[in-house]
């Protein structure tokens, strides 16, 4: 016997919709979702009765063809929504699968318009096999750690946030300064014999550079023996790395799960700081390649990010997420900006507030598809909504404002930022996207017009 279920969550951090559903057979014989199922609004705190739910939908999965099929299109039956474009943007999909005795979770991904096995860019798929029947809390618990993994993978948790452990190195590890700098295990910095007394001593503090600092994770001492000098690491002051450490760092591979804190050697210029707000073109919705080329500036993408803009360039950004994400992260790497999620219900709002930290300049850019050009730099920018929040043109002030005041939480960071520097003139607004011509990411301030 074959029992399926699948389990839906929606792509957001909190007050998501879980859909599971049970499944059957259709007429021919074929896999078919029933027509019931369950929505909750259940969290990763609720895992054992996330799992029990799941376990609900089991008992109700046979090989018994379904009579009397409804006939209502598998977005609007379960989900609401128009296409089931809409459904795979929004939603992650995870199988449970009852087969000779076994019990197996396993993770999708989007694929076109539906979903396919998950596989990382090096062909991995994410499964699990239990070896025995799981409890309800044993189900739920992995079920919601597949869940994070694939929002993680995809860049919708923000990775730099996740609380990291600060450890005492005296007791618990090696007298050393781990630095991450985007390679597997990192590097270690100083690596010297200091007495238990100050072993504590620099945890916590840092070591001024050129751009910004540098958390010392766990050097046993009161004063390194070398400095950094002018940005830069002394080559004599590196060693090969001894001891693995995690890298929460999507683009490297962490080489065990030791929790040291190994934070990001920030060294990255996005070159956004330079970019005048001067003389930018009003606009309303769609924005030809002329403007666009005349007016557009490029943004310098880290390393590892290669993969992502090919999909772009290919046009496998279906939805504009990858797009957004090669931003996000661009600017995140960036040690003079800071990026603060302006999003509500689902992927509505400000898809990126960036605050430069020396500045206090704010910029409030959208994410878009640029189409290829043809005798032109760049192509011409076609995503600008006439009916954005409020039914105001999309980057207008008058949808900022409609965002700001009857859209974001009051405690909402990002409303705070865009608040205060609406209010200081310090407020610039600004349009992204993958030149599909030379796989660049460019900026096009922009001035939107009111409707």
């Amino acid at each position: 016997m074959n029992l399926l279920v699948a389990i839906y969550k929606e792509k957001k951090k909190k007050d998501f919709r879980l859909v599971i559903l049970p499944s059957g057979k259709n007429k021919i014989g074929l896999g078919q979702y029933k027509d019931y199922g369950i929505i909750s609004y259940l969290s990763k705190k609720d895992s054992e009765k996330i799992g029990e739910l799941i376990y609900w939908a089991l008992n109700e999965s046979d090989n018994e063809k379904i009579e009397n099929e409804v006939n209502i299109e598998w977005q609007k039956k379960y989900f609401n929504r128009s296409s089931n474009l809409k459904v795979v943007n929004e939603y992650n999909n995870i199988g449970f699968q009852f087969f000779e005795n076994k019990y197996k979770v396993y993770l999708k991904m989007k694929e076109g318009r539906g979903y396919s096995l998950f596989k990382d860019k090096n062909g991995n798929t994410v499964e699990h096999i239990f070896e025995e029947k799981p409890t309800a809390l044993e189900l739920g618990t992995k079920v919601m750690e597949m869940f994070e993994f694939k929002e993680k993978y995809d860049g919708i948790i923000e990775w730099w946030k996740i609380q990291r452990k600060t450890v005492n190195f005296y007791t618990e590890g090696p007298k050393a300064i781990y630095v991450n700098d985007e390679t597997p295990g990192g590097k270690v910095l100083y690596e010297n014999n200091f007495s238990g007394i100050n072993a504590l001593m620099q945890i916590g503090n840092t070591v001024k550079n050129a751009r910004g600092t540098i958390p010392l994770i766990g050097y046993n001492g009161s004063t390194p023996s070398n400095s950094l000098v002018n940005g830069q690491l002394q080559a004599s002051n590196f060693h090969s790395p001894k001891y693995p450490v995690v890298t929460y760092n999507p683009n490297a591979v962490a080489l065990s799960t030791v929790n040291y804190f190994n934070p990001i050697l920030n060294n990255h210029d996005s070159g956004l700081g330079n970019i005048t707000y001067n003389s930018v073109p009003f606009v309303k919705g769609n924005i030809g390649g002329k403007i666009v080329s005349a007016n557009s500036y490029v943004l310098k993408v880290p390393s590892g990010l290669q993969n992502d803009i090919n999909q772009v360039v290919n046009g496998r950004d279906d939805g504009g997420f990858i797009s957004e994400r090669i931003l996000v992260t661009t600017l995140n790497k960036d040690p003079n900006w800071e990026v603060f999620d302006g999003k509500y219900r689902y992927n509505n709002g400000f898809d990126v507030v960036a605050r430069n930290k020396m500045t206090g300049e704010v910029w409030i850019l959208e994410s878009k598809q640029i189409e290829n050009a043809v005798r032109l730099p760049v192509g011409a920018i076609n995503g600008l909504s006439d009916n954005g929040a409020g039914g105001y043109r999309q980057l207008s002030q008058d949808w900022i404002n409609e965002i700001v005041n009857n859209k974001l939480d009051r405690n909402n960071i990002a409303r705070q930022i865009v608040e205060k520097a609406i209010k200081e003139n310090n407020l610039n607004t600004g349009i992204t996207g993958i030149n599909r011509k030379t796989g660049e990411l460019i900026i096009m301030p922009v001035k939107v017009q009111n409707k």
